[in-house]
């Protein structure tokens, strides 16, 4: 089922009626070059759906991409990020569901629906490959001011021999691990990139029509911490970014040293083991899945012993049992390099079959659970150092 199909079957009628009159105009739906429903009470998405389907081309790639974007931030990340921009929530609590209110937003204000699209793509990205941390000063007030924000916009412009560049600064917050919000200034940088060029048809012959691609990087500054994320493609550029923007906005010149990544500490595993739960969490049992051995005297090599569902066996039954006496849990040579656990959540008004999160830890600091909903936040913050899985002292994050 596509996004558009999606929107439209979960967003109620009146509010993809406002979309309608506010995106395309009342003349253009009157004439039917778009649906519409003046004086009409009965509504039927298969009717609308099968409308969209013979607009226009150009109109219907432009309003699957609108909803393309509503239907992104119907998730939880999604979600929070709306609710983390938004000054009244009075409006907000009387909205009906998740595609309610990312409509709503996009139809009354679509400022402030890219900023929470930006607040979701910096969150989303968080502890992965494209971010970055870096230890700042606590405590600096934001300079917004015009001077301030051009001479941080003329020294990305000399930084990527860019010819423009946009920045964006607003106040935004991150939930906490029990729904405590926590207050950010988060800014965005648009630059102008290289040029290149594209394939296209023009008078049904192809040709290469040049353009410069606009470049985005996320910065947020916690001014409790003084840590500075960054958030971009390229790894070389994020410690200058974070240089620049508290230079020219926090006023103080900073090292741009990283943060200590997290990291785990997965010897515990060695052996089967309890994972202790607070039963107000509502999690009903962990499972080892899966885990991966090498060899500490011989390099680029390993092994894994992976669990289906319908195993009945747990990986040290499998391994015992299966490899006729040659487990390798009980051999010093033999390590644990990766492991799969899942966290199985008993049912709640949420997840009505109940939740499973699987997250997968690699050493020294690989960890494919970002904390982007608050069941994934919990096993992060809260569970994985309480297991023992996350060495003291390294739990930045």
């Amino acid at each position: 089922m596509t996004a558009l199909t999606r929107v439209i079957r979960q967003t109620p009628v009146k509010r993809l009626r406002s979309y309608f009159n506010g995106r395309f105009g009342r003349d253009k739906i009157e004439s039917g070059a778009v649906p519409g429903w003046f004086g009409k009470e009965f509504f039927a998405p298969h009717v609308l759906l099968k409308s969209i389907s013979e607009l226009d081309p150009e109109v219907h790639a432009a309003m699957a991409m609108d909803f393309d974007r509503v239907f992104d931030m119907t998730d939880e990340p999604g979600q929070q990020a709306i609710i983390g921009l938004l000054r009244d929530q009075d409006e907000w609590q009387a909205l009906e569901n998740p595609y309610d209110r990312a409509m709503w937003l996009f139809v009354n204000d679509e400022k402030r629906f890219r900023r929470a699209e930006e607040v979701r793509y910096a969150d989303h990205n968080r502890q992965g490959r494209r971010w970055a941390g870096f230890s700042g000063p606590a405590s600096k007030p934001i300079s917004r001011s015009i001077e301030h924000c051009r001479e941080f916009e003329e020294a990305i412009c000399s930084l990527f021999n860019s010819q423009q560049a946009h920045l964006e600064l607003y106040d935004r917050v991150r939930f906490g691990l029990q729904g405590e919000l926590f207050p950010l200034t988060q800014a965005v940088v648009y630059r102008e990139g290289l040029p290149n060029g594209r394939l296209e048809f023009e008078n049904g012959k192809l040709a290469v029509r040049p353009y410069r691609p606009v470049l985005e990087a996320v910065i947020t500054y916690d001014s409790s911490t003084g840590t500075i994320e960054v958030v971009g493609q390229d790894s070389k550029s994020r410690p200058r970014l974070a240089r620049l923007f508290a230079e020219h906005i926090l006023r103080q010149r900073i090292m741009g040293i990283f943060m200590p990544m997290r990291e785990y500490d997965l010897s515990s595993l060695r052996i089967p083991r309890r994972f202790p739960t607070d039963p107000k969490d509502g999690i009903s049992h962990v499972q080892v899945m899966s885990i991966t051995m090498n060899h500490k005297d011989i390099p680029h090599a390993s092994f894994i012993i992976d669990l289906k569902q319908q195993c009945q066996l747990t990986p040290y039954e499998f391994s015992n049992q299966g490899l006729a006496g040659g487990d390798p849990f009980g051999k010093k040579e033999f390590q644990i390099c990766q492991a799969v656990i899942s966290v199985h959540f008993r049912p709640d008004r949420t997840n009505r079959r109940g939740k499973i999160i699987t997250l997968k830890l690699t050493l020294p600091n690989g960890c494919d659970l970002k904390g982007k909903i608050e069941k994934e936040r919990l096993v992060c913050e809260k569970y994985l150092p309480a297991w023992g899985l996350v060495k003291k002292g390294k739990n930045h994050g």
